[in-house]
């Protein structure tokens, strides 16, 4: 098997995906399940957006977390 033949099944797979997921978005809005699945689409892409998110969100807690302490620490020190 050369070169072209994995692109073909690349390109196979690709669209077999494409196709798989609009038959299950169409479905799933026939079955009146749209607003779950839509949630889950809208979360997931999100998620793509940017990953972490919630590691970030964390960190930013923790750096005020760390800036308060800080600060605590100096205007102790200056009384």
């Amino acid at each position: 098997m050369d070169l072209s033949a994995y692109k073909e099944l690349f390109l196979t797979l690709i669209i077999v995906m494409v196709i798989a997921t609009n038959l299950w978005l169409f479905t799933s809005i026939k079955k009146n399940k749209s607003e779950n699945s839509f949630h889950i689409l809208k979360k997931s892409a999100e998620t793509l957006r940017d990953p972490f998110k919630k590691e970030n969100k964390d960190l930013e807690e923790l750096s005020l977390l760390v800036k308060n302490i800080t600060n605590e620490t100096n205007h102790k020190e200056n009384l």
